[in-house]
């Protein structure tokens, strides 16, 4: 009886979904929790406070940019999807270049006062190097995190758990490399590998997800009703 119970459980597609999004959010977090603690081990004290800070500027913009974007996405491709059977492309090309369109207005301003942000913000202009080059590391994430939306829309759970970690893991391969290779660890060392490795693999994965999945059979960019559901 509780043999066919669990079959049955196991059976339903909401399960299924449940379950692959659980294991590839843990496989994602157990990476970046090995990252972590290989991290605090190999940098000074005072480099690890700067990565931190990096990394935490990096998801600020990446916050500042897509917010509410991404959330607009995909209420309006799942809606396409639930009525139209197929994925609005044209919308989720759109909503990258936007996000794209707001990250080169932020450029400048970064580039050309990011030690007064850092003085402003901290009172110090030892943060500025560390706002730079975590504004250069938010685009990346912003590309996977559309990517993946595109295919949980479509209920396509391994593939999108698949390249999210995929992302995490990568860096931790190359960091593994790199403290068998390497005698001294910074933190320009490190954030510099990891703004490379994050935009080499944004391309990768526009690359792969143009060759495999978004195709144009018909242009129709239906911006206003995105719009409203950006507002």
């Amino acid at each position: 009886m509780i043999a066919a119970i669990y079959k049955k459980i196991l059976a339903k597609p909401l399960f299924r979904h449940i379950s692959t999004v659980f294991i590839w959010d843990s496989v994602a977090k157990f990476i970046g929790a090995i990252t972590t603690i290989l991290l605090i081990r190999v940098l000074p004290q005072n480099d690890y406070a700067l990565y931190t800070f990096f990394y935490a500027a990096g998801a600020l913009f990446v916050g500042v940019i897509a917010n509410g974007i991404d959330m607009a996405y995909v209420r309006f491709a799942s809606e396409e999807y639930s009525r139209k059977g197929k994925m609005p492309n044209d919308i989720f090309i759109f909503s990258i270049l936007l996000c794209l369109f707001f990250y080169l207005i932020l450029a400048p301003i970064i580039l050309l006062f990011r030690t007064a942000l850092s003085e402003l913000m901290f009172r110090d202009r030892l943060f500025s190097s560390p706002l730079l080059l975590g504004f250069f590391f938010s685009f990346p994430p912003i590309l996977t995190i559309f990517v993946t939306r595109y295919y949980q829309v479509q209920e396509r759970y391994k593939r999108a758990g698949a390249l999210f970690s995929l992302d995490k893991f990568v860096f931790l391969f190359f960091l593994l490399c790199f403290i068998f290779i390497s005698q001294s660890f910074s933190f320009m060392k490190v954030a510099v590998v990891q703004v490379v490795l994050s935009c080499v693999f944004g391309i990768f994965l526009i690359s792969y997800i143009f060759r495999r999945d978004l195709s144009f059979t018909k242009f129709d960019l239906q911006a206003k009703r995105f719009f409203y559901y950006i507002g």
